[in-house]
């Protein structure tokens, strides 16, 4: 081998050799830094059934079209197959159709004869080159449409959520409880809201500063959360006051979510600088429907709720009371 290369303009090797590898390098090594585990290849082109299924028949139709046609340019008609590829899915799997699309076409280039030997060099090294470069531009457009939808979701966050707590900003918890209500009402089905309450959060701003609140505030937040469900709605509607929407829940299991909840806040213990430690607790008041009427509002459910805090804070703060409509 290395006698065979020796009697050759070292320039044209060199040049077979750097197609080959780039060619080499943009379809085969971005399909295998980007493989993802096992579990995530079900849904490897999209959760939308059928639909999501259409840019990759698009482009296996331009394909057969290119293959009928055939000619130095039918190659080129698989390109808006593979733009629509490039701006549907993920990064690895345009990597596999980048790595597909390259086999189909060297099979082809066989299938019709090419000559791929030393004397063919520059049109060897025009057809690995741009199958390169077509790869390229593909995982360029599915990278930067990632980190677009990615850059979308971080805004959509920020602007839904308390960048404090993590909980459902005011204005993003009464939009989605709204539409939670009409679902509920139109299903006959019961709802609860738990209206929370950091119980004398003032005097620890007042005590040990706004630092220190903070602090309090984002601790009692995360054992709340941890405590609810994925399908619970949780908001920051105040200063240190935090709604809480139970879909399909009656009084007696929103009362026993209020107990958790009283208890998991009840075990926090905050150590500050001065040694003293903090024992936050909550006061809760749950405001229960047997089913959700079409005519009541949120606000409605807020009230009976305010109603019910209320009436934990007259009884002792550290617990909670429960109001049914």
């Amino acid at each position: 081998m290395v006698q065979y290369l020796m009697q050759r303009p070292w320039q044209r090797t060199a040049v077979m050799w750097f197609g080959a590898e780039a060619m080499h390098m943009m379809l085969i090594v971005p399909l295998l830094l980007n493989a993802p585990p096992m579990r995530e290849l079900r849904h490897l082109f999209g959760n939308d059934g059928a639909l999501s299924l259409l840019p990759l028949a698009t482009l296996v139709t331009l394909m057969c079209v290119a293959l009928y046609i055939g000619g130095p340019g039918a190659q080129l008609l698989v390109l808006p197959g593979l733009i629509l590829c490039a701006l549907s899915y993920k990064v690895f799997a345009v990597s596999l159709l980048c790595f597909l699309i390259g086999a189909w076409h060297v099979l082809v280039l066989v299938w019709a004869g090419f000559d791929f030997s030393y004397q063919n060099v520059s049109a060897a090294m025009s057809m690995r080159l741009g199958l390169a470069m077509l790869s390229v531009t593909m995982l360029t457009v599915a990278c930067a449409r990632s980190q677009w939808r990615e850059t979308l979701q971080k805004l959509e966050h920020l602007s839904t959520h308390d960048h404090l707590t993590g909980m459902l900003s005011r204005a993003a918890f009464v939009e989605r409880s709204q539409r939670a209500l009409v679902r509920l009402a139109h299903d006959s089905r019961p709802v609860a809201m738990l209206m929370l309450d950091l119980d004398w959060f003032k005097k620890v701003n007042d005590t040990y500063g706004h630092s220190a609140g903070d602090e309090v505030l984002k601790a009692v937040s995360k054992a709340v959360i941890q405590t609810l469900r994925p399908n619970e709605l949780l908001g920051r509607i105040g200063g240190e006051e935090f709604a809480l929407l139970l879909q399909g829940v009656d009084g007696h299991e929103a009362c026993a979510t209020a107990e958790r909840l009283c208890k998991a806040v009840r075990a926090l213990a905050l150590e500050q600088d001065d040694g003293q430690v903090l024992r936050p607790t909550i006061s809760i008041g749950v405001a229960a429907l047997t089913r959700t009427p079409g005519n009541y509002g949120l606000g409605q459910l807020l009230k009976l709720a305010d109603m019910a805090l209320y009436a934990t804070k007259d009884n002792g703060r550290d617990g909670y009371s429960l109001s049914c409509g």
